[in-house]
């Protein structure tokens, strides 16, 4: 990959591909155009104007939208000058309603028209003739023998179609017809202008297979799978008399990465270098808009050109946000003062001029404008968004997120389908907008867009923007609101059992809502027992059913339901591996408490839980999180994660700690009733602990307080019965003793 990252710095905009910025043309608005031709039924045509050109190109490349006139196989397309039709290669149909053209000029004549849509036309478009310019096509991947040309050539010939156009020379580090790191098929192909007879040494550098071939021969072979060499190195010679000399270079890209560079060492040469483009006949190509589109019947329409300007990619994301700018071409003396409105195809809306949106991911997108005149006007064409092409020039930096963010925040999060609507939430909560992008979702759940088969996504949706809320905005009822939303709306199983256990797990441990726990843990149950849930979420499903019957004061089930949970996760090492592994998830967790790193410390108090259920039953992972709850001002969880601790087991090592800290929360919180409680606890279940000795002094300074505030100790002792569950710890504990 660093030889790949070597190769794109070295190259420049002029050795790639053509400028993708069109000549400015003076043709006017409304100028004199030709009649449409006779026995002819086109619907649309558009004009290139090549008058101001010096020198004079012998090809002409130009590309358009054609608004859903043209057909798959471009047969209803033809190319005139003012004497006829002229010779043309649809270099590229699709995809959507994008075309690209190759006008072979004449002598004389600057100005061509380009009719399409309807029938088409009834004359013979004259044969091509001129061999001048490198053409590169690219088609998807598959499957061949990379050793073998002859394999490579029926499997391109077999391929989709990616796109095809003229390049500058033999030297790229991706497929600048499909930027995106994928497989896929190429072939080069164009003539030579050998100005000097002799030996020519040809080279090739190539991720994977390549062959180089002149006049049909093979020079060059590099087959396999290999990397690019940084110095070209596998080579061939030939004896080339002055002259025209036919070039191919095929290629086949393996996997994500891509290299296709040819070289040579021409007569005289001191040195190794790409082949030229002049060599090509290059200076001959250049490239024009098709301006000015015009109906048969209505005369001039509107008319627009995307381009694609930059990409963001996202952490935890498989696909980029594209950066777009809709153009409007040369159609501002049809739009004057009118109102301008934009559909662009993913739910999204813009009223004016020129706009620049987000895609939230590549894709093929229907985009309208509409020039609210007399009468309106309206032009629809299907884009393809894809990755662009961004090479690296000086004063060029590639996009950001915060360029994003200000036109994000006006998206309508309602009219996104569920896949964009989570790359929304992501973006902007990696922008730190976490309010702003818990509302999107909240906005979705409430009423938004639904589609068959997103299911999948909205719970994607619902664990990202819940996480937000639950512990960067801190709003844990928000997040069980949002979770019992996606409940309801998702269908498919197991994307709603995991959205159930979120929301049983933020009842249970954030808003202390357990009656809400038991009926939600009924959907997890049922995919649970049909097999759908992978061994994690299997584990997890077991442990919130073990926190469940621990809030219920239910020991045993909750120990069954944490063994269920470890043994649903396979062991990553050895027994001594995974001990080891569990001490340094606790001193990891003690170190941050003592410096104050909250968040740390709750992640790693995650991470140890989710690896490892069966702490529950130790109470070592329960005593930190309730000293992390405590920590961060949460003294109710704090409290029920300790109680839950001794409900799971009382016999834990740190079963009197847990009641120690207990107590002292419930005092802080102002609960002297339940302080004392949980005191009296320690002492009559936990007689050898070193902490009795202190509790009774605690003991007896807070029955001095609440009888100097008038209050009797039977009275306290009445109330402690009521509220605490900690004064009957010893009598459940004499219970199962005598049990067992």
């Amino acid at each position: 990959m660093a030889r790949v990252n070597r190769l794109r710095k070295c190259m420049t905009l002029g050795c790639l591909l053509f400028p993708v910025l069109f000549v400015s043309v003076s043709l006017p608005l409304g100028a004199q155009s030709p009649p449409w031709p006779s026995g002819n039924s086109f619907s649309f045509r558009r004009v290139i104007d090549a008058t101001s050109l010096k020198p004079f190109p012998k090809v002409i490349v130009t590309e358009f939208y054609t608004h859903g006139a043209l057909a798959a196989d471009g047969t209803n397309l033809a190319v005139y000058d003012s004497q006829g039709p002229v010779p043309v290669q649809r270099l590229q149909i699709g995809p959507g309603d994008y075309c690209r053209l190759a006008v072979q000029t004449k002598p004389g004549e600057s100005r061509y028209y380009v009719y399409y849509g309807g029938s088409g036309a009834q004359t013979e478009t004259p044969p091509w003739t001129v061999n001048e310019g490198l053409v590169l096509e690219t088609r998807r991947w598959k499957s061949c023998d990379l050793n073998r040309l002859e394999s490579l050539r029926r499997a391109f010939a077999a391929s989709e179609p990616i796109g095809k156009d003229y390049v500058a020379q033999v030297f790229h580090a991706y497929n600048p017809l499909d930027p995106a790191p994928r497989p896929f098929l190429s072939h080069y192909s164009g003539t030579l202008r050998i100005e000097r007879k002799g030996t020519y040494h040809f080279y090739t550098s190539s991720q994977d297979c390549s062959f180089l071939l002149i006049d049909g021969n093979v020079v060059v072979s590099a087959p396999g799978r290999h990397g690019p060499m940084r110095r070209a190195r596998i080579g061939g010679t030939v004896t080339l008399k002055r002259g025209l000399h036919a070039f191919d270079y095929w290629h086949a890209a393996a996997g994500d990465a891509a290299v296709m560079v040819a070289a040579w060492q021409p007569p005289g040469a001191s040195q190794i270098t790409a082949i030229p483009a002049e060599v090509f006949g290059n200076a001959t190509i250049r490239r024009l808009p098709a301006l000015y589109p015009e109906h048969r019947e209505r005369g001039p329409i509107i008319d627009f050109m995307p381009r694609i300007l930059g990409e963001v990619m996202l952490e935890e994301a498989s696909e980029p946000m594209i950066r777009v700018r809709f153009e409007d071409v040369v159609t501002r003396g049809l739009i004057g003062k009118a109102k301008v409105e934009w559909s662009f195809g993913d739910g999204q809306e813009f009223g004016g001029t020129g706009p620049e949106h987000i895609y939230l991911s590549p894709g093929d997108y229907e985009v309208s404008v509409t020039v609210h005149r007399k009468p309106p006007m309206r032009v629809v064409n299907h884009v393809h968004v894809g990755r662009p092409v961004v090479l690296p020039s000086r004063g060029r930096h590639p996009d950001t997120l915060e360029r994003y963010v200000p036109l994000l925040l006006e998206y309508d999060p309602t009219q996104l389908s569920a896949s964009h609507l989570y790359q929304l939430v992501t973006a902007l909560g990696n922008a730190g907008r976490w309010k702003e992008a818990a509302a999107a979702a909240q906005a979705m759940f409430a009423g938004g867009r639904r589609e068959e088969g997103d299911d999948e996504w909205r719970f994607r949706v619902a664990m990202r923007a819940g996480r937000l809320l639950r512990d960067e905005l801190d709003d844990a009822s928000a997040a069980l609101e949002l979770w019992k939303q996606a409940v309801d709306s998702i269908r498919e199983g197991r994307p709603r059992a995991l959205c159930a256990l979120a929301t049983a797990d933020t009842a249970l441990h954030f808003t202390l809502t357990s009656e809400t726990a038991g009926p939600i843990l009924e959907i997890a149950e049922r995919e649970a027992s049909r097999g759908s849930l992978e061994k994690d979420e299997l584990a997890r499903y077991h442990r919130v059913r073990g926190d469940w019957h621990a809030r219920h004061g239910r020991t045993r089930e909750a120990q069954t339901e944490y063994r269920l949970a470890m043994e649903a996760k396979p062991l990553r090492g050895s027994v001594n591996e995974e001990s080891a592994r569990r001490g340094s998830y606790s001193r990891f967790v003690e170190a941050h408490l003592r410096e104050h790193q909250w968040k740390e410390a709750r992640e790693k108090l995650d991470a140890w839980l989710r690896d490892f259920p069966i702490e529950r039953m130790e109470g070592y992972h329960s005593l930190l999180m309730a000293r992390y709850w405590a920590a961060v001002d949460k003294l109710d969880r704090a409290i029920v994660t300790a109680r839950d601790a001794l409900v799971v087991n009382p016999d834990s090592a740190y079963a009197d700690r847990l009641l120690w800290e207990v107590a002292k929360w419930e005092e802080q919180r102002g609960k002297t009733d339940r302080a004392l409680a949980a005191y009296r606890s320690l002492i009559a279940d936990y007689p050898g602990s070193p902490l009795v000795a202190q509790a009774r002094k605690e003991v007896q300074r807070l029955e001095s307080s609440t009888a100097s505030r008038g209050e009797t100790e039977g009275n306290s002792r009445r109330k402690t019965e009521k509220d605490s569950r900690g004064e009957g710890l010893s009598q459940r504990r004499e219970e199962r003793r005598g049990g067992s």
